[in-house]
């Protein structure tokens, strides 16, 4: 037998011995090492490797995890495997072309440089000029920044075109693509719907990807960010119900739809506790949807202290509609020297800031995974790579004192 036909045969040998786990490993490892996937970068899916490879789920998961536990991998719920520690370029000009996203969204670190450095129009009613107190702005500047973040972190930059300043939201997107910026991203964030309409009109006459946020789903196959009112109601009724308390009370002064599909996931997480219906009461207002010229502060004070008066406040994990109309509760409840988190559970939606002076539990919407979930998509569909349509995002609960476990 020639010496390199017995060479081959003992490195065949050595091959067979070696478990298939411990294979893949070690060329992911090579692969990373040799720049295929970049520090940032997204592996294919889990499953797309095991195709690859020839090889089962378990297999794979066992090669993955050793990686991730020398640190060269990250594994991340929302976006799936991301290389943390491998080969950075020098260079934008010389990366690989089979980069994927290399955000991390939630990290301050920095990341590798896509291939190609873009221009990215933000089109958006941020209105801070006219009112940097009020919610909706802070949400808009919480989200924008994030996307902002992002995307210099992807190497690319960006130019915010305000539509309050040029009159309209198709003024504005207008104005960007006569500057000629290779994307856009239209953050419209609780704007009255005709205005979301109107800036969505536009998408079909522009010449380069578009990205939508919004506070609703579209009704239409545009790439948009939004996030789900009924999971924020979920989240509410089951944070109250695991703090201990057995009687909900649903305060709304107001109607709306974002509120009934609050109160919807409120039902919903009581039906799925096995609790009865009776569970979870309900206080109905006469007001629409609220308007700036409608105290909401007030109008939570005054339906907390009826329902306090008919007996239905104290004991009760309270779920108010909004910050606002929590804050109100807060002050009827101090004027009648009760304290939420100990004589009433009390959570509210939105996190302001005063939410977090106050000691106020509130569910707070995925402001910045928002845009940076916009910027993912901005970048992937700037590669060529396939986009999805719809990106629903989840509220979380953050928890003070206002609902201490009973």
């Amino acid at each position: 037998m020639s010496t390199a036909l017995s060479e081959s045969v003992n490195n065949s040998k050595r091959h067979l011995t070696i478990p298939a786990y411990r294979r893949i490993e070690d060329d992911l490892r090579s692969r990373i090492a040799e720049g295929q996937w970049l520090q940032g970068a997204v592996l294919p899916s889990r499953r797309e490797l095991a195709t690859e490879y020839g090889v089962d789920l378990n297999t794979l998961q066992r090669a993955i995890s050793a990686l991730v536990d020398d640190g060269t991998l990250q594994a991340s719920p929302r976006r799936g495997t991301i290389v943390a520690r491998g080969a950075k370029a020098s260079s934008p000009d010389i990366l690989p072309n089979n980069i994927t996203s290399p955000l991390m969204p939630g990290s301050a670190a920095p990341v590798s440089p896509i291939a190609t450095h873009f221009m990215v129009g933000i089109a958006a009613g941020t209105a801070l000029h006219l009112a940097p107190e009020d919610k909706d702005a802070i949400w808009r500047r919480a989200t924008i920044s994030a996307l902002e973040n992002a995307l210099a972190r992807s190497g690319s930059a960006s130019r915010l075109y305000n539509w309050y300043h040029y009159g309209g939201a198709i003024p504005a997107l207008t104005a960007a693509q006569s500057a000629r910026v290779d994307a856009q991203v239209i953050v419209a964030l609780f704007e009255d719907w005709s205005v979301v309409t109107e800036a969505i009109s536009a998408i079909d006459h522009l010449a380069h990807p578009v990205v939508v946020i919004t506070s609703e789903p579209l009704d239409r196959p545009v790439p948009h960010v939004y996030y789900e009112q009924r999971s924020a109601g979920y989240l509410a009724a089951q944070h109250l119900l695991h703090c201990g308390y057995r009687q909900l009370l649903f305060l709304a002064p107001f109607t709306a739809r974002w509120v009934e599909e609050r109160l919807d996931g409120a039902r919903l997480a009581v039906e799925q506790a096995n609790l009865p219906d009776a569970v979870l009461r309900v206080y109905s207002g006469a007001h629409q949807s609220p308007r700036p010229d409608v105290d909401q502060r007030a109008a939570g004070y005054a339906c907390s202290a009826q329902t306090l008066d008919e007996g239905l406040l104290t004991s009760s994990g309270v779920i108010a509609i909004n910050d606002n109309t929590a804050l109100g509760v807060i002050d009827m409840a101090e004027s009648r020297s009760l304290q939420p988190g100990t004589d009433f559970g009390l959570l509210g939606f939105d996190d302001i800031p005063e939410a977090s002076e106050r000691g106020l539990t509130s569910v707070r919407p995925p402001l910045e995974a928002m845009g940076e979930e916009a910027a993912r998509m901005l970048i992937r569909a700037l590669q060529g790579d396939a986009v999805n349509m719809q990106a629903c995002l989840h509220s979380t609960v953050v928890r003070r004192a206002s609902t201490w476990p009973r």
